[in-house]
């Protein structure tokens, strides 16, 4: 590993909003994260990663478009786990899968079935509207995206407990050069440069990681504020850390990854369930944290 490879050393600023972030934050991002399995060839496969969310009696998760449909029509088993000890994951067979891939949007959201919803929600929480912010295009930051790396995934660790470990990714707006084939688009997507040292939600040390495959799906997320007048940094609480964007593709070449705006997400979920308008326009997201 060559020096500038290395991991750098947090500073006591930043130590400290990390600190206050893995109290206070990260476990309510936690509790609405989930990951979901295939079972193919008689083996147990990590799949990617998706958000909660609650409105007006409908539940689903948020997630990524690509290969759904294909996994869809081949009929793979599909789960979700809640990454509880003792809890077998839930089947998805009756769930309904929406998903798009127009102008790269890459966004999946599969409602829940009222008995799977009340199931997940005796070991999660699904995140409500309030906490999701749709004007992002001004926001600085900072940001974290959060999902379970493929290598640290979907573990049997007895008959009827299986476990991944999920882990933060610190990012902040990327403004170079953009991949060729990332079709990036600015009203519909985010680009994130982030390094691949995290912060283990267990017990707040950083580590330097393997590639992230199977985060794609996973929230990104606003989890502090910057005061440019005092040059300090917030960060904010559970009551007040937002979803922003799903994320959905990573270039390693480049160091970023590509999401999609959240509102093209909830976009997808009115397409299908028109009811839900009002309700979600009488509810506004969380702003600042005081």
């Amino acid at each position: 590993m060559s020096k500038s490879d290395e991991p750098q050393q947090l500073g006591s600023r930043s130590a400290a909003f990390f600190a206050e972030l893995h109290e206070d934050c990260l476990p309510r991002i936690d509790q609405a994260t989930v990951s979901t399995i295939g079972v193919q060839d008689d083996e147990i496969r990590h799949d990617r990663t998706g958000v909660l969310y609650e409105i007006a009696g409908h539940h689903f998760i948020l997630t990524a478009a690509h290969d759904m449909r294909g996994i869809v029509s081949h009929n793979i088993p599909l789960f979700v786990s809640v990454n509880t000890p003792d809890v077998l994951p839930l089947p998805l067979a009756d769930a309904r899968f929406h998903s798009t891939e127009e102008d790269n949007r890459d966004v999946s959201a599969i409602w829940l079935p009222p008995d799977v919803a009340a199931e997940i929600s005796k070991h999660k929480d699904f995140l409500h509207h309030n906490q999701i912010n749709l004007a992002t295009a001004e926001s600085k930051g900072p940001f974290i995206f959060f999902g379970y790396p493929m290598d640290w995934s979907a573990n049997l660790i007895s008959e009827n407990t299986l476990l991944s470990t999920a882990l933060a990714f610190a990012g902040h707006p990327y403004g170079g050069d953009r991949h060729p084939t990332a079709n990036y688009k600015p009203d519909v997507h985010m680009v994130l440069q982030f390094s691949r040292d995290a912060i283990r939600t267990r017990d707040g040390t950083q580590e330097r990681l393997p590639p992230p495959k199977g985060i794609s799906g996973c929230g990104i997320w606003q989890v502090g504020d910057i005061n440019y007048e005092t040059k300090s940094l917030h960060a904010r609480s559970a009551e007040t850390v937002t979803l922003i964007g799903i994320q959905h593709r990573w270039f390693p070449d480049y160091s970023y990854i590509q999401g999609t705006h959240i509102r093209h997400v909830l976009g997808l979920v009115l397409s299908n369930y028109p009811q839900l308008k009002r309700s979600m326009s009488i509810v506004y997201p969380s702003q600042k944290a005081n």
